[in-house]
């Protein structure tokens, strides 16, 4: 890996990015922090971050009804025949009147 930094610094070093070097030489980078930890690599394997698990968690406000199991299957069908049958319908009337 030395040899790698080694090689890459002298090509990075004219490079018109300066960016990358910081990228590829930063020792606190968790590419490096993965490539030299075990448990780090680890983690990296398991969930693409070397400090584990991260949470993300986010909501949207809808009203309980579209929340509950029971009504799932009538949410589906609901949309099934708005797209099967109401906008094909309306796409077609739209086209007829604007054929005459």
């Amino acid at each position: 890996m030395k040899t790698a930094k080694h090689r890459l610094a002298s090509v990075t070093e004219f490079s018109p990015l300066p960016s990358l070097s910081f990228f590829f030489f930063n020792p606190n980078n968790p590419m490096t922090e993965a490539l030299t930890d075990d448990a780090a690599r680890e983690n990296w394997e398991k969930y693409g971050n070397p400090d584990g698990k991260q949470s993300f968690e986010f909501s949207i406000g809808l009203p309980t009804f579209f929340a509950e199991k029971d009504n799932h299957n009538l949410i589906l069908i609901f949309y099934l025949v708005l797209m099967v049958v109401v906008v094909p319908s309306v796409v077609w009337a739209y086209w007829r009147e604007s054929q005459m």
